[in-house]
């Protein structure tokens, strides 16, 4: 009963976090959501928000031994990866920003991590930048070789993702991520947005499904 609790607590308090930070990054950024006075009233906000809160508690229905600072960066990462997809999706940005923290809180996690129990900290924080580096050369290559189709911010982001996915998860959150965006590719052939498709919103869907499935490679 306790773990349930837990889980619905921590999807509340990522939800009030994913609303507060997409609030001030529209503020910033001015990425043109719909409000109604001061509060936001666009769907896709509110729609992106569901499926985060529904994916975070489906993550934690399967019992696993995954410890407290993994937990942590999962949803800290699924929280982002949320705001990333509603700023990518509409209006083609993936802040700086917003990509530093992130960063830094993988940093200050791993580090904690490091410090208190050196085997698994050490082999987290080994396991994590094999993530980044294998995520980051795979779009890296990309970006290179096809100019245009990708943007710097989605080399940064990939490699950010991987740095919380560890090498365990990233390649199967690419994998999904590019196979749902290839799907709506060919059910919206005149409807993608303007400039083409952002990659961010399926990265969300696809590191979602990863950790939902368990799925590693």
């Amino acid at each position: 009963m306790s773990e349930v609790i837990l889980t619905l607590i921590s999807t509340l308090t990522m939800f009030i976090l994913y609303y507060l930070t997409v609030d001030k990054l529209d503020k910033k950024l001015h990425l043109g959501l719909a409000r109604k006075g001061n509060r936001i009233s666009s769907r896709t906000v509110y729609v992106t928000g569901i499926v985060m809160a529904c994916g975070w508690i489906a993550v934690n229905l399967v019992p696993s031994s995954t410890c407290l600072p993994k937990r942590i960066l999962n949803m800290s990462l699924l929280l982002s990866l949320a705001v990333l997809a509603v700023s990518d999706w509409k209006k083609r940005r993936i802040p700086n920003c917003f990509l530093v923290p992130i960063l830094i809180l993988w940093a200050a996690v791993t580090g904690m991590c490091m410090f208190i129990e050196a085997t698994y900290g050490n082999a987290l924080f080994i396991s994590s930048l094999a993530g980044g580096f294998l995520g980051a050369l795979i779009f890296l290559m990309c970006y290179l070789l096809a100019p245009g189709r990708l943007g710097a911010g989605d080399v940064k982001l990939v490699f950010i993702l991987g740095l919380y996915l560890t090498e365990q998860k990233i390649l199967g959150a690419i994998f999904i991520g590019m196979i749902v965006c290839c799907v709506y590719m060919m059910l919206h052939k005149n409807g993608t947005p303007k400039g083409g498709v952002p990659l961010a919103p399926f990265l969300f869907l696809g590191t979602l499904i990863a950790m939902i499935t368990k799925i590693s490679v």
